[in-house]
């Protein structure tokens, strides 16, 4: 049975293999990729907001959604936390990384929020992305927030016709990656649990 809920502190593991296993690194887990990946795509969410929820099956988290809506601490915690150790481990992506996270505070206006969503090879296409969707968006509507963006590579075809499907329009490109925008409003009624995709 597939349950729905907020992220505990026991769920960090779980959610650091997700983001580890759903990478382009998944087939080079080394200790430092592992660091590197979790610092700049998981950790700071984890760590300091209370917007992430995971996804378990028979007491297995196989996916997690997370979002920033407080993008000036984002971006100071980034720079002062997590950007440093980055860039001991890999040059390339801290400089990479740098530019994302300059380009998320010029992009966010008060209300929008930021996410990012993984679920494991073995559970995709069985309506988990849809109710992970659906949970951050119910959790960011009670904060007042009313757009939700994210950067998804273009490469990734079957990330951005997920994004479609649920009502995400394309922004913009920026660096191989397709900015995708959708509202609340939107992404609620295109993600309740009774409607038939």
């Amino acid at each position: 049975m597939l349950t729905i809920r907020k992220y505990c502190r026991k769920d960090r593991t779980a959610v650091q293999d997700i983001c580890v296993e759903t990478s382009w690194l998944k087939d080079n887990d080394t200790p430092t990729n592992r660091t590197m990946l979790t610092s700049l795509y998981s950790d700071y969410y984890t760590d300091f907001t209370d917007n992430t929820f995971v996804a378990e099956q028979e007491g297995e988290v196989t996916g997690y959604i997370l979002a920033c809506d407080d993008h000036a601490d984002f971006s100071r915690k980034m720079r002062s936390l997590y950007l440093p150790l980055v860039r001991k481990l890999s040059f390339r992506q801290y400089i990479s990384q740098k530019r994302t996270v300059r380009f998320w505070n010029k992009t966010a206006l008060s209300g929008v929020a930021h996410m990012h969503i993984d679920i494991t090879e073995k559970c995709q296409r069985q309506g988990v992305g849809r109710k992970l969707l659906y949970a951050l968006a119910r959790h960011l509507e009670s904060k007042k927030a009313h757009t939700v963006m994210l950067l998804c590579s273009t490469d990734n075809v079957k990330g951005c016709n997920f994004y479609k499907k649920y009502g995400f329009t394309e922004h913009s490109e920026h660096w191989g990656c397709t900015l995708f925008v959708v509202t609340l409003s939107k992404l609620l009624a295109n993600c309740k649990p009774d409607v038939v995709q």
